[in-house]
């Protein structure tokens, strides 16, 4: 709480504001190899999507790439394969016939249904 108080004291407001702030992660993928995915993946394999190109990317051509990444940079680019939404299910389901209109009277059948 000290250093907090003394930044704030030598700084203003700006003092609390994280100082890593604006700066790239220490987690983010080499810009290299962020381009040389891509563009293999716009030259062999941009009618498969980002999971089988993940793979075959890192077989065939050395590139290894987590599929999300992947998927996240194909989506900023604008070039993802995109799945069909799922469908959802009807808030009702269809209408059966009832069982009734199934049932067919035997020769000797003393059902008390009435057909």
């Amino acid at each position: 709480m000290k250093r907090s108080w003394a930044r704030y004291q030598a700084l203003g407001a700006v003092g609390f504001v994280h100082r890593l702030r604006g700066r790239s992660s220490n987690r983010q993928a080499d810009p290299a190899v962020k381009e040389k995915a891509l563009t293999l993946y716009r030259e062999k394999y941009g009618d498969y999507g980002p999971t089988l190109a993940a793979e075959c990317l890192a077989a065939e051509d050395g590139v290894s790439v987590p599929v999300e990444t992947l998927r996240g940079w194909l989506l900023a680019e604008g070039g993802a394969n995109r799945a069909a939404p799922l469908r959802t299910r009807s808030a009702r389901p269809p209408l059966r016939r009832p069982i009734e209109q199934f049932h067919k009277p035997l020769a000797g059948d003393i059902s008390i249904r009435e057909n």
